[in-house]
């Protein structure tokens, strides 16, 4: 399997950002684990620090029991006050990013409401070095929750 790290940002339009990593699961996907990052009103350069430091907690492994599921669902809500998937979609946008080849890769979404989820961009996707820095890394944020829609 292919080293790639994963995170997920979510932009809420309260100013809170949630940012989470996942682990990919050989031939089934990948699934949202801990630790689900939450800042309030941050600036993009803090984001992209947010995301570096995030990414490093995305893993390749096996699937999580029911019980890990159910303490990451209870963490999830504790940190984000987010109880459902009509919460989490309510004005809200997501950029996956990912590391693949040393490179980010920015992937901006339509958010289709809690029924349908959020739907990647094809034509909006980015790329930057991964040796970029900081600042350039926060600008590709920037830009990439400009498109989404």
């Amino acid at each position: 399997m292919t080293d790639i790290q994963v995170v997920d940002a979510i932009q809420f339009e309260s100013g809170m950002y949630l940012v989470h990593p996942y682990r990919r699961i050989k031939s089934m996907g990948s699934i949202a684990t801990p630790p689900y990052v939450v800042k309030h009103d941050i600036s993009y350069y803090e984001l992209a620090k947010t995301v570096v430091d995030t990414l490093k907690f995305s893993t390749v492994g096996i699937s999580s029991t029911k019980e890990e599921e159910k303490l990451f669902h209870k963490d999830n809500v504790k940190k984000t006050g987010i109880k459902n998937d009509k919460m989490l979609h309510e004005k809200s946008k997501l950029v996956t990013v990912f590391t693949k080849e040393n490179k980010y890769h920015f992937h901006p979404s339509v958010n289709k409401g809690s029924r349908v989820g959020f739907i990647g961009i094809k034509e909006a996707r980015m790329v930057i070095p991964q040796e970029s820095s900081l600042e350039q890394l926060a600008n590709a944020l920037e830009e990439a929750f400009s498109k989404c829609i």
